[in-house]
């Protein structure tokens, strides 16, 4: 195995210059299929002025995740990243394959490339290289047209992670 293939989606709330507040990340192993969903707690965004919650309420309706008191704190958005690559570590070296070159972080976009590239560089040292590249390199579709749903319905975060794995298996990319 020259890599082992990751999809890494997030969601969450951002006005203005002001900072991002996670409201969920989802992870998939493509090779498997296997995924995880985190959500992080964002109640905090309730103390931020009527600009910021206008905000936060129209892009609440286009990703559908809603500020909630449940969930991690945003200060803990590396712990399930990293505890996900390393679960897909030793399930690659449970069933035999030998230990990848490299784990690479596929996201979509640049906004999510500089994102993951940040939270990447706060993981604790990992026994191989972590990449993060971004699917439009390899000219990947959007998730709308990747995914089955009728044209007035959004994708959801694990939708959208889950189209863009099949559509790297698809490609023989995985």
């Amino acid at each position: 195995m020259a890599c082992l293939p990751i999809i890494a989606r997030a969601d969450g709330f951002h006005h203005a210059g002001g900072d991002f507040f996670y409201k969920v990340l989802v992870l998939v192993d493509t090779r498997t299929g296997l995924y995880q969903l985190r959500r992080f707690e964002s109640t905090d965004l309730l103390a931020h002025d009527r600009d910021h919650l206008l905000t936060y309420r129209v892009q609440s309706a286009q990703h559908g995740w809603h500020q909630n008191s449940a969930g991690l704190p945003q200060c803990a958005v590396e712990t399930p990243l990293l505890t996900f690559l390393q679960d897909a570590l030793l399930n690659a070296l449970e069933v035999g394959h030998p230990v990848p070159t490299s784990i690479v972080l596929w996201t979509k976009g640049h906004e999510m490339l500089t994102r993951f590239s940040t939270l990447s560089l706060a993981l604790a040292p990992l026994p191989v290289p972590l990449l993060v590249k971004n699917l439009e390199d390899l000219d990947c579709p959007p998730a709308r047209s990747l995914t089955e749903l009728n044209p007035d319905e959004t994708p959801t975060t694990v939708s959208k992670a889950l189209a863009f794995a099949r559509w790297m298996e698809d490609q023989h990319l995985a």
